[in-house]
């Protein structure tokens, strides 16, 4: 398909990246539609802010594994197919590997996930997101299984900024909860490029409640004292957290089970940095 969508749109980029990252051709479609013969050329600014969903991507380079990426989302919560709870989320991916990962679908769709038990599944619900949670209140679907949409349910990106040097991204998640216990959180996140990425998160909740913070390790990982240490095949980074407050980091697991029998039982790692409301 992208071979029709450089074509048509006589995009250098699109053919860029159909040529680097897609192979020889060996799909169908590629009969269908032939490799484009236009000049092709990587774009401009690696970086990119996908307006019309509040996505974003952030990084130094397209092919160097040298070079950290961070992507996340902002955007709505009323997916009623595939949607997954996920506002304000992100991703860390080096060397090849995803450091802090997105869970994603591991583990086989079944006829469940489709109607509204699939938010009881991680691989959908906040729970198995990087994001965070006061007192334990989780964010909610815009639209549910035969009900009206709610198009107030979700997030929105509020300002994105790339250069050579850096990428700066704020996303507001606050209304994809039903603020009971969250009042308002804002996330920073900023890539000091080549390597560096620092999130910053605002939050705004009654004094003394439970703020958690929760990353998923894409590689092996171990908690030592005040951080945790990510190791990977070629690679090792750190989750250092940066408050002026009494803090602590807990490890803890998911059990994921598809309601489909069929599907195996699997533990989800993750790791929470844990901290009390400002009195």
């Amino acid at each position: 398909l992208i071979n029709k969508l450089a074509v048509e749109t006589n995009s250098k980029e699109a053919a860029w990246y159909r040529n680097e990252f897609l192979g020889n051709g060996n799909d169908i479609f590629d009969i269908i539609w032939a490799r484009p013969e236009i000049n092709a050329a990587p774009p401009d600014n690696p970086s990119i802010h996908f307006r019309t969903i509040d996505w974003w991507v952030m990084r130094s380079d397209f092919k160097d594994k040298n070079k950290v990426l961070v992507a996340g989302k902002a955007g709505m919560n009323d997916d009623p197919h595939h949607g997954h709870l996920d506002i304000g989320h992100f991703v860390v991916y080096w060397q090849g590997e995803y450091f802090i990962q997105d869970i994603g679908r591991r583990g086989s769709y079944d006829e469940k996930y489709f109607d509204d038990a699939r938010f009881d599944y991680p691989q959908a619900s906040s729970i198995g997101h990087n994001v965070l949670y006061v007192n334990g209140e989780k964010q909610i679907s815009g639209k549910l299984y035969k009900q009206a949409y709610n198009y107030d349910v979700g997030g929105e990106l509020i300002e994105f900024r790339t250069t050579e040097e850096q990428d700066y991204v704020i996303m507001d998640p606050s209304n994809a909860y039903p603020k009971k216990e969250l009042r308002k959180w804002r996330r920073h996140v900023l890539l000091d490029k080549p390597e560096i990425t620092l999130v910053l998160d605002e939050v705004h909740a009654n004094p003394g409640a439970l703020i958690e913070v929760r990353f998923h390790p894409g590689v092996n990982y171990k908690v030592e004292g005040d951080l945790a240490l990510l190791e990977g095949e070629e690679g090792k980074m750190a989750i250092i957290p940066l408050t002026n407050q009494d803090y602590n980091i807990n490890p803890g697991k998911h059990a994921s089970q598809f309601v489909n029998a069929t599907n195996d039982f699997f533990w989800v790692d993750y790791i929470d940095a844990e901290v009390k409301a400002k009195d």
